[in-house]
């Protein structure tokens, strides 16, 4: 469990993909799933997302930090790395969801 959040939270790191269901729009444009709290790294600088930020865009090559509950991961996963083919996500699956 993350200090501060609920059982079955977890953390995923991905970088946004140029044919994700996400690049090119903005946070706010993107269908997320309830409670996700998401911060984006532009060009190595860390933008906290809040609601004055809900119109930052997404760009190819952004990292995303998202908390998300558990059963939510995969949908989050495609979001950022799945291409509007219906590829498969290609998040870097080296070290497990923090839970």
């Amino acid at each position: 469990m993350l200090a501060g959040f609920a059982s079955g939270t977890t953390l995923l790191e991905a970088g946004v993909d140029t044919d994700s269901a996400s690049a090119a729009r903005a946070i706010n444009a993107v269908t997320w799933p309830p409670g996700t709290v998401i911060t984006v790294q532009h060009d190595d600088v860390v933008h906290a997302v809040h609601a004055v930020h809900a119109a930052t865009i997404l760009r190819p090559g952004d990292t995303l930090s998202v908390l998300c509950d558990t059963s939510r991961l995969d949908e989050v996963r495609e979001l950022i790395t799945a291409g509007h083919d219906g590829s498969e996500p290609t998040v870097d699956e080296t070290d497990p969801p923090m839970v």
